[in-house]
């Protein structure tokens, strides 16, 4: 019995982390979708502009059908743009000449190769060139790591109510046999079993909660980045998943059980 109650215990411990890293994993993914993949839908192309040449830059952009859209800063805009990105570095960039700040242009293009051919043939016009693509393995490695921890959640939550079947047939076995023998239907007594894992699950799944907003909090602090908070809606869909799921697979495991209790 002792075994089983640390088996148990163990189990238990492993559901509430791995239900914790579940749930951060879909965090992260979110915050991937809502704020890096809506900002880089399409592939961008960054262009140093030599001067004079904004006009011959435009009518290029203007003419290629694999351009989405394009955004033009002007040397003083540059500088602009430095200072507010790095503040600490302000006093030192104000006292610069706008030489000093090329022109550069951002451009959202469908088909970067065909976009960057295009413009190595109008090499005259511009200094340098940098491709940023979307972060799609970023996000393949997100959904991956989610499905991972999604299927060692739901092996784990199969185990816990494995062990806990367990420990409860070897007490209920007699009374079981008895019950079957007089033709009692297995859901009734299957419904005092349900409501015992069901309030263990249920606990199990608030520490997993509570673990994956602690946490939350610490990667909002160190990573200084835009983030999302999860909507309270996905914490209602993880706990009301959890006793969803705990049903079908307890049910199944005690139908299977009670079909090889033996009658009398």
């Amino acid at each position: 019995m002792m075994r089983f109650l640390m088996k148990e215990a163990s189990l238990l411990l492993a559901f509430v982390i791995l239900g914790g890293l579940l749930l951060i994993c879909l965090w992260i993914t979110m915050n991937i979708h809502q704020s890096v993949m809506r900002e880089f839908q399409s592939a961008q192309i960054s262009v140093i502009l030599k001067d004079g040449s904004d006009r011959k830059f435009k009518e290029l952009v203007e003419q290629n059908s694999n351009v989405i859209r394009y955004d033009l800063y002007s040397a003083y805009r540059n500088k602009e743009r430095l200072s507010s990105l790095y503040p600490d570095l302000k006093n030192v960039i104000a006292p610069l000449e706008e030489k000093f700040f090329p022109m550069s242009a951002v451009v959202s293009v469908r088909d970067a190769d065909a976009f960057l051919k295009s413009l190595q043939q109008n090499s005259q016009i511009f200094e340098s060139q940098i491709l940023h693509q979307p972060p799609t393995q970023i996000r393949r490695f997100a959904s991956v790591l989610t499905a991972v921890f999604g299927c060692l959640w739901l092996l784990t939550l199969s185990l816990v109510l494995y062990f806990n079947l367990e420990r409860i047939t070897i007490r209920e076995e007699p009374r079981w046999s008895l019950m079957k023998m007089l033709g009692a239907k297995p859901h009734l007594l299957f419904k005092p079993l349900w409501t015992g894992q069901m309030i263990r699950i249920c606990m199990a799944s608030v520490f997993a909660i509570l673990l994956a907003v602690i946490v939350s909090y610490q990667i909002e602090h160190f990573f200084l980045w835009t983030w999302t908070r999860m909507p309270f809606s996905v914490w209602a869909g993880f706990l009301v998943v959890s006793i969803g799921v705990t049903t079908i697979i307890s049910f199944g495991l005690f139908y299977s059980r009670y079909r090889q209790v033996a009658i009398g």
